[in-house]
């Protein structure tokens, strides 16, 4: 059978490629096997730590792999048409548009933004950030992010929550994350908030790229999605 894995993140440069397709004797195999025949072909990434998705389910060495599977390696995660994902800047106009959208019975609307900022790097003093390249393991992405902003507003009963996160590059001073909660009181609106961001950052498929003001660039290290 043949196989095909989309690569995201650090695996992504590492392999210099969005994709690795493998052929495999037999109709299955387990990702065991699967894992031994790609680090036979690509050694290169055999000490790197990634989690292995099949259909967009976290799957342990033991789980069955078969053709036609969508499968992907996921590196811990560092913090087109989707709701919750864009690759057009985020606008001051569209943040008035959104504060401006009527909600009854609310008397609280917070707003969180993320900017990108001109830090200096960890590794090399007097070199700057220039830019931070998002990727996302797209529809997974989605999916997560809607679990997260359902289950916030039965935790905290809020009444509504926006959120748009940039894929792609996105330059110094541009907004790269906002999230948006409408509810009746403050005290719950700042509890959701903060339950959204932490959330997003630890648990969400996107990976960012920080490239630097001279050409260099750095993978953030993030956490092992479960």
């Amino acid at each position: 059978m043949k196989v095909k894995i989309l690569l995201y993140g650090r695996i992504r440069s590492t392999v210099g490629n969005n994709t690795i397709r493998v052929n495999i004797k037999g109709i299955e195999c387990n990702v065991q096997d699967l894992k031994d025949i790609v680090f036979q072909k690509f050694p290169e990434i055999m000490n790197e730590t990634f989690a292995i998705v099949v259909n967009q389910e976290i799957c342990n060495n033991k789980s069955k792999v078969k053709e036609g599977d969508e499968i992907a390696f996921l590196p811990p995660i560092s913090g087109g048409s989707f709701s919750y994902l864009t690759k057009r800047r985020i606008s001051n106009n569209f943040i008035k548009e959104i504060s401006s959208l009527e909600c009854k019975n609310c008397g609280s609307i917070l707003t969180f933004i993320g900017k990108i900022r001109k830090d200096e790097s960890s590794i090399t003093p007097q070199r700057f950030i220039k830019k931070i390249e998002y990727t996302a393991y797209e529809y997974m992405a989605e999916n997560e992010i809607d679990k997260i902003v359902n289950f916030a507003k039965e935790k905290y009963k809020v009444n509504q929550i926006l959120i748009k996160h940039r894929i792609g590059n996105v330059s110094v001073g541009e907004i790269a994350f906002i999230v948006v909660v409408f509810s009746a009181h403050r005290k719950e609106g700042l509890q959701a908030i903060d339950f959204i961001i932490e959330e997003v950052k630890s648990k969400v498929p996107i990976w960012k790229k920080e490239v630097y003001t001279d050409g260099s660039e750095n993978w953030q290290d993030g956490v092992m999605i479960k």
